[in-house]
Formats: C-alpha cells, sequence, structure tokens
C-alpha cells in the first residue's frame, strides 16, 4: 500500500474514532454503538493525533502531479478537522453539536438497510450512553453565544423525536427486549431535559451578537482548505451580490409569464406548497425522465447504477435532511430517501439535483476514481456544487416540461447564492444575526423562522452554505476555461466526463488535475 493511501487510512481510522456518528454513516459499523467523546480532555487527545498526521502527510515526498493534486486534498481534509477542534472549538461553544451529534448517530442506524436486530444492539447502546454523553456536554460549554444556544433548544424536539423512533424501530429486537429499551430511552429523555434546562437557565450566554463569527482571516482558511477556492470573501461577496442581481432578474421574468404581477418569492412560495398525490411516484417518475433527458441532450456521460427512491422516515426529515442522498454500499444500490412534503412542480428540479445530472452522476464516478483519495474523500464545494451546476445544467438544455418547474429551480439556486452571502456577511463581514435574516429573508422570500434557523446553522457550520454556489462557480469557470458550450455537446459531454473522473476532488484540485486555471 502507498504511503499516501496509509496516511489516507491513518487519517479516516481517526475520524470515526473522534466522530462515530460519522462513521455509521459512512458504513463503518465498528464504532456502531458509541457516542463521540468531546470533552475537553479528550479534544487535545484527538487534536494532538491529528496534527501527528497532519505532519506525516506534510514530509511525505511526492513525485507524480497527480500525487501531489492527492496529497494536497488529504492534507487539506486534515486541516479541516484540525482547525474545526482547534479555533472554531464547537464542543465548547455550541449547544447544537452534541444534540447534532446525537441526532446524526441515531438517524444513521435508522437509515441503514441491514435488519433490525443486526442493529438493535447498537442502538441499545447509543441511547443508554445518551445521559453520560449530555452530562458532558454540560460540564465542556462555555458561554456559548446566544444564537448557537438558540440552535440548541430548537434541536430538542427534532432529536428527541428521532430518538423514540429509534427506540421503537430497535426495541422489539434488542437485547433485554423493549423493556430495556424503554427503561434506556426514558434516561435519555430525562437527560435531555436536564440539557435544555441547564441552556435556558444555568449557561450564562456570550454577551456579543457577533460571538459566533469566525472573523474574515480564519473564514478564508476555511474557504481555501476545505473548499479549495482561488476566490477570497470580498470577492465571494461581490460575486454573490451579481449572481443575485442575474437570478431576480430571471425569477421575475418567469413568474411574469407564470402568473401576471406576482412577484415572484410568494409565486415560489405558492408552488412549493402544492402537494404531489404520490410523493414516492413523482419522484420516481422524475427521477426517470431526468436522466433520459440528459441522456438524450447528450451533454453528460452515461452511467449504469440504479437509484432507488423510498421514504424518509418523517423524525429523520426533521432534522432537515429532506432529501437524503444515501451512496451504495457493496451489493446495494444508491438510495434518494424524501419526506412527505415533496412538491408536485418540485420533483423533476429535485430528481435534476439528486440524480441524473446531479449527485447520482458525481457518486457514481466518485466510486470509481483513480484513488481512494479521491473515492473516499467528497470535497463539499465538489459534491454540493456538482448538483447545483446540474441544475444549471438542465436550464440550459431546457429539460423542465411543465410551467413553474424553472422558476422552482431558479429559486434553489437564488437560496444557494443567499446562503454563500450569509456565510461571508456574518463570518467576515460583521454583519449581525438579525441583519443576516433580514439578507437571507429578502433574498429568499422565505420567513422569519426559516432566516433564524439559516442564520443558526451557518454559523454552526462556517463552510458549509458556501459549498454549493462556490463549488458551483468554480465548475463554471472551469468550462469555460475549457471552451466547451452546449453548441458542442460531445465536447461538454468529455469535459464533464473529465471532471466526474477526478472523484472527490474539489473543483479547485480539479482544475490543477486538468491543466486547468
Amino acid at each position: 500500500m502507498p504511503a499516501l493511501t496509509r496516511l489516507l487510512h491513518s487519517y479516516l481510522d481517526l475520524l470515526w474514532h473522534y466522530d462515530p456518528a460519522a462513521a455509521s454513516a459512512a458504513g463503518v459499523a465498528s464504532a456502531d454503538g458509541a457516542l463521540g467523546r468531546f470533552d475537553a480532555e479528550s479534544m487535545r487527545q484527538h487534536l494532538a493525533a491529528f496534527r501527528a498526521v497532519a505532519a506525516a502527510v506534510e514530509e511525505l515526498e511526492v513525485e507524480a502531479l497527480e500525487d501531489e493534486i492527492d496529497r494536497t486534498a488529504l492534507l487539506d481534509a486534515i486541516r479541516t478537522t484540525i482547525a474545526r477542534i482547534e479555533y472554531e472549538r464547537p464542543h465548547a461553544r455550541d449547544p447544537g453539536f452534541w444534540l447534532e451529534h446525537l441526532g446524526q448517530a441515531l438517524a444513521a442506524l435508522v437509515l441503514r438497510e441491514e435488519a433490525e436486530a443486526a442493529l438493535a444492539g447498537a442502538a441499545l447502546e447509543r441511547i443508554k450512553a445518551i445521559p453520560a454523553f449530555l452530562e458532558a456536554g454540560r460540564a465542556t460549554l462555555r458561554h456559548p453565544p446566544a444564537p448557537l444556544t438558540d440552535r440548541g433548544l430548537a434541536l430538542l424536539g427534532p432529536v428527541g423525536e428521532v430518538l423514540v423512533y429509534a427506540a421503537a424501530r430497535f426495541g422489539g429486537v434488542a437485547p433485554g427486549g423493549p423493556e430495556a429499551v424503554e427503561t434506556a430511552t426514558g434516561s435519555a429523555l430525562g437527560a435531555m431535559r436536564r440539557y435544555g434546562t441547564a441552556l435556558r437557565d444555568e449557561m450564562e450566554p456570550d454577551p456579543d451578537p457577533r460571538a459566533a463569527a469566525l472573523g474574515e482571516q480564519r473564514f478564508e482558511r476555511r474557504l481555501h482548505h476545505q473548499h479549495a477556492l482561488r476566490e477570497g470573501a470580498a470577492e465571494l461577496w461581490r460575486a454573490a451580490q451579481r449572481e443575485r442581481e442575474s437570478l431576480d432578474a430571471q425569477l421575475a421574468a418567469e413568474a411574469a409569464d407564470l402568473a401576471p404581477g406576482r412577484d415572484w418569492r410568494e409565486l415560489a412560495a405558492e408552488l412549493g406548497r402544492e402537494p404531489a398525490g404520490d410523493p414516492l411516484a413523482a419522484l420516481r417518475d422524475a427521477v426517470e425522465r431526468a436522466a433520459r433527458g440528459a441522456e438524450a441532450a447528450g451533454i453528460v456521460p452515461a452511467i449504469d447504477a440504479p437509484l432507488e427512491v423510498a421514504a424518509l422516515p418523517a423524525p429523520v426529515a426533521a432534522l432537515g435532511r429532506d432529501p437524503a442522498y444515501l451512496a451504495h454500499a457493496p451489493g446495494r444500490a444508491a438510495r434518494l430517501l424524501i419526506g412527505a412534503g415533496l412538491a408536485e412542480r418540485a420533483a423533476l428540479p429535485v430528481a435534476v439535483r439528486e440524480g441524473v445530472p446531479g449527485r447520482h452522476l458525481h457518486e457514481a464516478f466518485r466510486a470509481a476514481a483513480v484513488s481512494e483519495i479521491r473515492r473516499l474523500l467528497h470535497a463539499p464545494a465538489m459534491s454540493e456544487g456538482w448538483a447545483l451546476y446540474a441544475e444549471q445544467l438542465a436550464d440550459e438544455a431546457e429539460l423542465w416540461d411543465s410551467p413553474g418547474q424553472r422558476l422552482l429551480s431558479l429559486a434553489r439556486r437564488a437560496e444557494a447564492v443567499a446562503r454563500l452571502a450569509l456565510g461571508v456577511g456574518l463570518h467576515a463581514r460583521g454583519i449581525a444575526p438579525s441583519e443576516g435574516a433580514a439578507l437571507f429573508s429578502e433574498w429568499t422570500g422565505q420567513d422569519g423562522s426559516a432566516a433564524a434557523a439559516a442564520v443558526r446553522r451557518t454559523l454552526a457550520h462556517p463552510g458549509e452554505g458556501v459549498a454549493a454556489e462556490a463549488g458551483r462557480r468554480e465548475l463554471v469557470r472551469l468550462r469555460r476555461e475549457s471552451g466547451v458550450g452546449m453548441e458542442r455537446p460531445g465536447a461538454l459531454r468529455e469535459f464533464h466526463e473529465a471532471v466526474l473522473s477526478r472523484g472527490g476532488l474539489a473543483p479547485g484540485l480539479v482544475g490543477w488535475s486538468m491543466g486547468l486555471g
């Protein structure tokens, strides 16, 4: 095994030890019964271990260009993890960090396809571990910023619902029977109530409304390491303003064609509330139509990789994971899970984004990439950026087949631009959370509660909201530099295949590998 691959496995072993919820979601079963250890001493140990691996990667000598690109991708991933622990310190500043980990740990087991009996023991162990886990959270948190405290309080209900759902799902076959699960669940729910009481009544919040922001320098480091972006915060802020103006004009024109005199925000909200009669059937049909349309247009390579559409449990959907794409595992097809609220006209845009030509196409190529680093790591700017770029492709190829679909897709892109602006504004430009919420509402038309939730999540996950639009912009830049467009579908397909064959590399590293930029 090459030295670089060994270091990749060392990093992943440490990552799965640090974050057992992520390990379960990735299909790594060895830590299925555990929760993470995020107390101060454990975090010091995690940090020292990640630093040691980073030093080994830095010292490794490689000769081939592609190996240097892979080493950069691995080092960027490790540095992002280190910065998260050392500087952002969510374990000490974000009450929602602990609840989010708990919710993800339980949801990962609920969404796995193994029989209940195979996972019930691990589920029971995780439920039993909740009281001690949340007590460690109460002891570790120090002066959390008010928006992050609000985020923790908002997560209590959804995480509690996932807990109750998991107990019902696995209780009949767990060791010790339903009584053991019921007892453990009662203790866990009591611990969650005590945690909520501590957040409301006992923890003194940081009075600075901007306390959760990273600051421009650290935010730009995250942009560089997590997303391999060349642009800094100032350039991204200006780009978001320009893209907003362009999308606003397109959305206004689309709304004028559909319903003259109506504001596009109002119309998009109305169309988004019209539910599909049978959401699963609507999405299955849309997934097939999207793939056929992309194949007929000849702009992306074909794949032989089935995508199953299934229902997403309501408690998991409430955690904000609707829809949920689960990559294929050995012997199993990839799955696209949706909740009950899919709008009729949103089915095709969702299928484009999550199926072919979107995320599913990228994931199929990632699974076949030439190196383990490109197969096992996946930069958010690539995975989220490609999904958003796929909707742009569908628009250019005129794949929409009924009124309203284009408007909903453009509204989704406008939301991605707003999230980019929100991330830059909150973390690098000093805007207050209230200003961020007002910006998000103005740019998307979403109500105050949705805007407040977007602000809280952006503060808790500094690089997350940037990924989709920043990644799409990088992909558009690479395409422009390659000199191909819709007028040459064969050349465009070859360009897309070259990009996709680089697997999980960030678009900036893809461009390096392709000799662009």
